[in-house]
């Protein structure tokens, strides 16, 4: 309106009041529109977009992962927003579904995969065939390599490079054959893959072997039965529930090794179970002698076991016991 003014007057200044005038008039005549919170709504910037539950209704390729079982909501916590928005079903999703059922995964288990490493959305399918057969070319059944897979999703994204050094590492430091390499990988795959290998687990394998006196044999079986007793970042840990189970209660180490799960048992719950069981005159941990009680009773994951199986007594009992530590 100003404009529109300007042309008929040399100074708009001079005639301020009639301009004025004139703008009142028309937003009479035309009155600005103000829009209602409905509105505003339908406004796609004004709508958040800080998790992917917010573009789902509005994206037919997320509600497809979705119905494959894809958690989405781990996505959000992973922060792989911008993967999400940039996915094309048809062209990044298809392809590595029928990946995956060619070699015998189910589509639940496809779920799963994307869920925990959608990362794989984003690799070349040439690297994920070569690192589908350097499994094959190291004696992995057809079986193995799809329990590993959905066991441990994160596994394809490695090299074929990284997991060699990996297989080999654990092959070489704990003198293992092909087939138990195979079996440990298969069995704890994780393992392999953990960002604690190789620094961590030869800091885990110093204090199996010089701290608490396990030769190289006995680590060999105890790893094969029980691998998570490498997975920790807490060797002092599992030094300390040695202590408790081989200096106080005398459990020697060939008994120990038949049971290296009570090794990643915490000494916290440990201790005072065996002050409990000398309370009772229960502490028999010599097989050949009756009444034995095993590592493995001894650290049971719940005190009602622990009462029912070693102690033989009521969980209160022990509840009672535990006030006057």
């Amino acid at each position: 309106m100003f404009e529109y003014a300007a042309e008929n007057v040399a100074d708009i200044s001079e005639h301020w009041d009639e301009t004025m005038a004139v703008v009142r008039q028309t937003e009479q005549v035309f009155p600005l529109y103000k829009p209602s919170e409905e509105d505003l709504l339908q406004i796609r910037a004004s709508q958040p977009t800080m998790t992917l539950a917010s573009l789902i209704p509005q994206s037919p390729g997320l509600q497809r992962l979705v119905d494959l079982g894809v958690m989405l909501h781990r996505w959000d916590a992973m922060g792989k927003l911008p993967l999400a928005a940039k996915l094309d079903f048809e062209r990044d999703v298809v392809p590595l579904v029928q990946f995956f059922m060619d070699i015998g995964v189910s589509l639940d288990s496809i779920g799963r995969i994307l869920t925990f490493a959608p990362n794989l959305l984003e690799e070349r399918h040439e690297d994920l065939k070569a690192r589908l057969a350097y499994l094959v070319s190291k004696n992995f059944t057809n079986k193995e390599i799809v329990s590993l897979l959905t066991s441990s999703p994160g596994w394809l994204l490695f090299s074929v490079r990284g997991v060699d050094a990996r297989l080999g590492f654990f092959q070489k430091t704990l003198g293992l054959l092909g087939s138990e390499v195979r079996h440990l990988a298969v069995s704890k795959p994780s393992l392999i893959i953990w960002k604690g290998t190789p620094g961590q687990v030869k800091q885990n394998l110093f204090s199996i072997n010089e701290e608490m006196g396990f030769t190289r044999e006995e680590i060999q079986t105890m790893v094969l039965q029980c691998p998570d007793l490498l997975k920790t970042f807490n060797e002092l840990q599992l030094c300390e529930q040695f202590e408790v189970l081989h200096n106080d209660a005398g459990i020697p180490h060939e008994t120990l090794v038949r049971f290296p799960e009570a090794l990643k048992a915490s000494a916290v719950n440990t201790r005072p179970r065996l002050k409990f069981l000398r309370a009772l005159n229960r502490d028999q941990f010599n097989q050949s002698k009756p009444n034995y009680i095993s590592p493995e009773l001894l650290t049971v994951n719940s005190d009602t076991e622990f009462c029912q199986l070693a102690a033989k007594c009521s969980e209160s009992l022990y509840d009672r016991f535990l006030l006057t530590l």
